[in-house]
């Protein structure tokens, strides 16, 4: 990958105009040498490290071409790096996002062994949990804090162990202190297997400070 990696500490205006001359990315905002600013979710050495780490797998899968391209919006990024650092029950499910921008997030997640029930298929606690993350996520595009205050599910089909489910977010309405988000989540070969509709109450406080 050619790339050009900047640390959060440092002015990356200088790597972004070489990178421009160039032709080549630049992977800002890496944390190195030092922590991030409290409530940054890079405030500790292990969250550094994580912010970091997903940070270049991202940008290096960008690059690669092996995923949907994200924003070009550095504070959206940073927001889902936040959250993510911040949030063990998504990375403890292996959710990867794919893309994300103001108002719209897609999220993926493999169907592994232990999410399967007697049925043989994939839990519906695991469907729903991954579409209310994704629509969680989508509001909070917005840069502040929200919690679920209600939801609903309309399961359509089943996914199978070893199926990669692709959940889908979208802002429907927004107002100062709510939101209302749509998640569509299918198979990756494009069988439908849960609408999910959420509201939420934005509460703050922003989750980015700078």
């Amino acid at each position: 990958m050619k790339a050009i990696f900047a640390e959060s500490s440092i002015d990356a205006k200088v790597a972004k105009r070489i990178a421009d001359d160039t032709n080549v990315k630049v992977v800002d905002n890496l944390y190195s040498d030092s922590l991030g600013k409290q409530g940054s979710g890079a405030d500790t050495v292990d969250g550094m490290l994580l912010a970091t780490s997903v940070r270049l797998r991202r940008r290096s899968a960008n690059v690669c071409g092996t995923m949907t391209r994200m924003t070009n919006d550095t504070k959206i990024d940073r927001i889902l790096e936040v959250l993510i650092g911040r949030n063990a029950v998504a990375r403890s499910l292996g959710v990867q996002i794919e893309s994300a921008e103001a108002g719209r997030v897609t999220i993926a997640m493999p169907v592994r062994e232990d999410m399967v029930n007697s049925a043989g298929t994939c839990h519906g606690g695991y469907i729903f949990l991954l579409g209310d993350q994704t629509a969680g996520w989508t509001c909070m595009t917005g840069n502040e804090q929200a919690v679920t205050t209600s939801a609903h599910v309309t399961y359509t089909g089943p996914a199978k162990q070893g199926d990669v489910l692709v959940a889908e977010g979208q802002e429907l309405t927004r107002t100062r202190r709510s939101g209302t988000y749509d998640v569509r989540i299918a198979t990756r070969e494009g069988s439908l297997v849960a609408l999910v509709r959420c509201q939420f109450a934005i509460v703050g406080p922003e989750i980015l400070t700078d």
